[in-house]
């Protein structure tokens, strides 16, 4: 077994020869079903076709604002359904993998094409960590396509895929924090803090747990070396990479963060931007907790299924994506029992050593549990951070934090069983390895519900849409209709719009309108929505006065169909897939007004109808 400490340069550099290549060709057939065809994508519905849309709308505002909106930590999309919306976090990093990947490929394209990279480099990571901890190279794959191929790659493949569908900087996290606890040098704690920015620019909710697991980690190994410690020098080092840390939060996040720390410290009076994050009442921490500490160990393997209480294993909360599994944790209950069996009181060391492990995975479950549990942390996440209210999302540490654990005690095992067998006991050191194999495959086919070689699951996404006849036209406003209510429907009903805008790449005049800070404007909405949706002549008047160019009306609203067919002033230029389009006629005569302007001139006309 070897390590990546005790490897030769010219070891290291073999094994990435092979692993990085053979992992491009798996991740590239996993994912071949969504990237080799024109019909099928890994979403067509909901926030995956959402962030479709929102591919677009990026590429859009770049290619009109410069490529210096890309580095700002805040968004708004006022073409794109967020013109009274206040603007809002938005990753640097999405930012820039959004529009160097969409430079080449189009928005469906892109969403595919990042899932799979995302699934290249969180398995290069897991293998790296699985390496370090000293696995060889087979149990390595092995265990790191096991994790990168858990539920949560699979739901998050059509729903939230940018952020939290992809692990690799998590991972990044865990194996720097043990390098780190290892040897605090200076060095090595700057770069933890640097990743840990990193991480926070991939994913927030990520980037806020991973901060927890390092500082149980550490502080879990400095206290268990604390008689080796060189103190005066690591508080200094820590200082530095302190230092370092909020610096360069300050520097990444300069409205959400920067301008907060200067008003509480007095130097500023008020904020430029009033809109920042979201925060959440204390209704959604608990219901985004573990309510139920078995289903984390739901198995797939149908044999130890019927083992078990299904009821009481199962779990029906959609951001439950981070089951473990059975046959992990079992295997680790058996290995270190078998260790204790053989080494007695020598494995004390061992199990010092997997102690920093067990207390940073302890207390990322405890930020996931329920309130119910009296070990809960999730009052914590209320108290400082109200805008992380998905608490399960603290799991993904937990997750990787017991795969580590597994290696180590298998690695643990595999070593005093070999010494045990003697240099001349092939067959028994053979089938020790084969062993070992087995467990790693027995752990896939546990925590993974698809097959090693099965691939990711498509949906069938149409790329052929009546809105566009309108690509080549003037551009101007569009409206849809169904208007959606802010009071009446969630946000994502609206995604299917934002997807549209591919095609006609028009101005939307509906409005995804949610969240804590965006409240001003709900009422006006909502008068809106019922005007456009039981329309009449009068208010469309109104309408094209005020700048809508273009009107799209789905079946099911026969008011407003009747009035745009009967009208003069409006023709239908495409009728198919249950999609009326009309365009106003001498469009170009049309006054050009932004949307901003459009939609508050409607809500001044308190008279709607």
């Amino acid at each position: 077994m070897a390590t990546i400490l005790s490897s030769s340069k010219k070891t290291w550099n073999k094994t990435w020869l092979f692993v990085i290549p053979f992992l491009f060709i798996f991740s590239v057939f996993k994912y071949s079903d969504a990237i080799f065809s024109a019909e099928m994508s890994l979403a067509n519905e909901g926030d995956g076709l959402g962030t479709i849309g929102g591919i677009f709308a990026l590429q859009d505002l770049v290619r009109y604002e410069g490529l210096g909106y890309v580095f700002s930590d805040l968004a708004k999309f006022s073409n794109h359904g967020q013109a009274l919306s206040e603007p809002g976090p938005f990753s640097q990093f999405w930012k820039i993998v959004s529009v160097s990947i969409g430079y080449f490929f189009s928005p469906q394209l892109t969403y595919d094409f990042v899932g799979m990279l995302g699934y290249f480099f969180s398995t290069i990571a897991a293998f790296y960590l699985f390496f370090y901890l000293g696995a060889n190279r087979l149990i390595s794959l092995v265990l790191a396509i096991a994790l990168v191929s858990m539920d949560n790659t699979i739901t998050r493949a059509y729903s939230h895929l940018f952020g939290l569908g992809v692990m690799f900087a998590p991972i990044l996290v865990v194996v720097t924090t043990a390098i780190a606890s290892n040897n605090p040098s200076r060095k090595w704690l700057i770069t933890l803090a640097l990743v840990h920015i990193f991480n926070f620019n991939v994913n927030e909710y990520y980037g806020y747990f991973g901060v927890f697991y390092t500082i149980s980690f550490f502080s879990t190994q400095i206290a268990i070396n604390a008689r080796k410690v060189e103190w005066k020098k690591l508080v200094a080092n820590l200082s530095i990479a302190a230092v370092v840390f909020v610096s360069a939060l300050i520097l990444l996040y300069p409205n959400i963060i920067g301008q907060s720390l200067l008003l509480k410290l007095g130097i500023i009076s008020e904020i430029s931007n009033k809109g920042g994050t979201h925060v959440h009442e204390w209704g959604a921490f608990t219901f985004y907790s573990v309510q139920k500490i078995h289903a984390l160990f739901e198995s797939d393997i149908s044999f130890i299924q019927n083992l078990l209480d299904k009821e009481r294993f199962s779990n029906d909360l959609w951001e439950m994506s981070y089951r473990i599994g059975f046959v992990l944790p079992v295997s680790i209950v058996v290995i270190c029992y078998h260790v204790v069996l053989i080494q007695g009181r020598k494995s004390v060391d061992f199990f010092l050593k997997l102690t920093p492990w067990c207390v940073a995975t302890l207390v990322s479950l405890c930020f996931a549990l329920s309130p119910n549990y009296k070990i809960s942390l999730v009052s914590l996440t209320y108290e400082i951070a109200p805008m992380f209210r998905v608490a399960t999302r603290s799991l993904l540490y937990f997750n990787i934090g017991l795969f580590s654990i597994l290696v180590i005690s298998l690695v643990h095992l595999i070593t005093i069983l070999d010494k045990k067998a003697g240099s001349g006991e092939c067959l028994k050191k053979y089938s020790i390895s084969a062993l070992a194999l087995f467990v790693a495959l027995l752990v896939h086919n546990d925590v993974s519900r698809l097959d090693f070689f099965e691939k990711i699951p498509t949906l069938k996404l149409d790329s052929q849409s009546p809105y566009s006849v309108l690509e080549d036209k003037d551009s101007g406003i569009l409206v849809e209709v169904p208007y959606l209510s802010p009071k009446k429907s969630p946000p994502e009903n609206s995604y299917p719009y934002l997807f549209n805008r591919l095609f006609h790449k028009k101005i939307l005049a509906n409005q995804i309108y949610t969240g804590s800070n965006n409240k001003k404007y709900i009422d006006d909405l909502d008068s809106l929505s019922e005007s456009i949706n039981e329309l009449n002549e009068s208010f469309l008047n109104k309408l094209i006065r005020n700048g809508v160019k273009y009107f799209a009306v789905r079946d099911g609203y026969p008011q407003t169909k009747l009035t745009l067919d009967n009208s003069k002033n409006v023709e239908l230029v495409n009728e198919d897939k249950g999609v009326s389009i009309y365009v106003v006629k001498d469009e170009k005569n049309v006054k050009e007004i932004d949307i901003n302007r459009f939609l508050l001139n409607m809500f001044s006309q308190r008279d709607l109808n």
